[in-house]
C-alpha cells in the first residue's frame, strides 16, 4: 500500500539548500522568524523543545526528525528554557557547527538543523496538501 506523505515529499523533491550542526547545553532558547521556508532538524542527542506559533509544543528526542514545509513564527529551546523574554545567540565553534547555552562542558542535545528547497515546479500546490508540521518519532533512517 502506498504511503501518501511519501508519496508528496517524493514530488515535492526537497534538497537540502543550508543546515549546520547544533549542540546546546544548559538552559537556552533560540527564536526564528522565517517566511514560508521549509524547515527541518534530527535529533541526533539528547532532547529540546520546539513551540510554533498556535500550536502546542513538541518534545524532540532522539532518533526524531521534524519538517516545518512552510516554516513561520517558532522557538527552540532546552527543556527548561531560561526565563520568558531572554534568547540565547548562537555561538560559531567551527564550520558550520554552533554551541547554544553553555559554552563549557558536554552537550545535553545535538541537531542537525536547516532550510531546503523543493526542486518541484509545483512545490506550492504539494506544500499545502502537506500537514503544518511533520514529526517523525524513532526512526534511525
Amino acid at each position: 500500500m502506498s504511503d501518501p506523505l511519501a508519496d508528496v515529499v517524493t514530488l515535492l523533491r526537497p534538497r537540502a539548500a543550508f543546515s549546520k550542526s547544533v549542540s546546546a547545553s544548559g538552559p537556552w532558547r533560540v527564536r526564528r522568524a522565517e517566511h514560508g521556508r521549509p524547515f527541518y532538524c534530527a535529533a541526533l542527542e539528547g532532547s529540546c523543545r520546539l513551540t510554533i506559533r498556535d500550536r502546542d509544543p513538541v518534545v524532540l528526542e532522539q532518533g526524531d526528525f521534524l519538517l516545518v514545509p512552510a516554516a513561520d513564527a517558532f522557538e527552540m529551546s532546552s527543556l527548561m528554557p531560561p526565563t520568558e523574554g531572554s534568547e540565547t545567540m548562537p555561538v560559531e565553534v567551527g564550520p558550520g557547527e554552533f554551541r547554544v547555552g553553555r559554552q563549557d562542558g558536554p552537550a545535553d542535545v545535538r541537531m542537525l538543523v536547516g532550510y531546503c528547497t523543493f526542486g518541484s515546479p509545483d512545490a506550492g500546490l504539494l506544500v499545502s496538501l502537506l500537514p503544518s508540521l511533520v514529526h517523525v518519532r524513532g526512526e534511525t533512517r
